[in-house]
């Protein structure tokens, strides 16, 4: 009698809620962002911000007045990145 043998595959690597390009990409993102974030990065952010929070905050304005709600959420995107990055 034959021996079957069946490939064992493992899950794909989850970092969070995200995937691992997903997390690599956010990652990356992330990397450029110094002291202005770049208008072509506000809907990533803002939609990635929400996903990962499990929330549906509308975006806010690419203005001054709203630059603390910019900065709180990739503050939360960088801190999830360093608990995820193992």
């Amino acid at each position: 009698m034959e021996e079957q043998t069946t490939a064992t595959t493992l899950p794909p690597k989850m970092y969070g809620i995200l995937s691992e390009g997903e997390f690599n990409t956010l990652k990356e993102k992330l990397s450029g962002i110094t002291t202005n974030l770049p208008t072509d990065l506000t809907g990533y952010i803002w939609g990635t911000y929400n996903r990962i929070k499990g929330t549906n905050e509308p975006q806010p304005c690419n203005c001054k007045s709203s630059g603390g709600l910019w900065a709180g959420a990739v503050d939360f995107l960088r801190n999830y990145v360093t608990e995820n990055d193992k």
